[in-house]
């Protein structure tokens, strides 16, 4: 048991890792990688404690900012 739980959370970390290395690379160049990594924790945190409703309630917020990014 204690080895899949030491998986997830190598697996965890290298996820976040080459998350924060993206975000940091492509779109936020002068912004430390630890911030896009905290941000990213953040928000996952607070949908994970939320449930289900957070994730709707995200959804809505961010679907008409999707459409005007990619809808041209």
């Amino acid at each position: 048991m204690s080895i899949v739980i030491v998986y997830g959370i190598n697996l965890t970390s290298v996820i976040l890792r080459e998350y924060g290395d993206f975000i940091s690379v492509v779109f936020l160049q002068k912004t430390p990688t630890f911030v896009a990594i905290g941000g990213m924790v953040l928000l996952v945190s607070y949908a994970v404690r939320g449930g289900v409703e957070v994730l709707g309630r995200l959804a809505q917020l961010f679907l008409p900012l999707t459409f005007l990014v990619f809808g041209r």
